[in-house]
């Protein structure tokens, strides 16, 4: 009997739990995705956007951190494991945050150096045929007085 009822609440409870959907990403999930996005060069994952996912974050650990101070026994332990576990999330996202942006910053100053030597190199190209070419001409007479 026993049997057929917890067979009979699975059966009317599966369907109901597909119904309800893809749980939406938490925040955690959210700051993941834009900063691999950040670190492809994506242009949609901005440094507001990170910024804006990350206090979000440390909302939502002040929160657990909260929910800590005011619980006791096994739930206050539960509150802080996932508080810390949460900072940890964070700090790693920040690690790749930062080297992202730094790889970013270095790929803008060697362009920026590549195109400066491309620039003083055809100002030294053009220089040099503007002597050669003065030379190459004969003086002119000077004009008469």
């Amino acid at each position: 009997m026993r049997a057929r009822l917890v067979a009979s609440l699975g059966v009317l409870l599966v369907p109901l739990l597909g119904a309800c959907g893809p749980s939406e990403p938490t925040t955690i999930e959210r700051l993941r995705t834009a900063v691999e996005d950040y670190a492809a060069g994506r242009p949609e994952s901005t440094d507001e956007r990170i910024a804006a996912l990350f206090a979000q974050v440390d909302a939502d650990v002040a929160a657990l951190r909260a929910e800590a101070a005011a619980a006791e026994g096994v739930a206050r332990t539960e509150a802080e494991s996932k508080a810390r576990a949460l900072q940890q999330q964070r700090l790693e996202l920040w690690q790749v945050y930062v080297k992202a942006k730094v790889d970013r910053l270095r790929g803008a100053a060697e362009d920026t150096v590549r195109d400066l030597g491309k620039q003083l190199g055809q100002g030294i190209e053009d220089a040099g045929r503007a002597i050669r070419d003065s030379m190459e001409k004969p003086p002119s007479e000077p004009a008469p007085r």
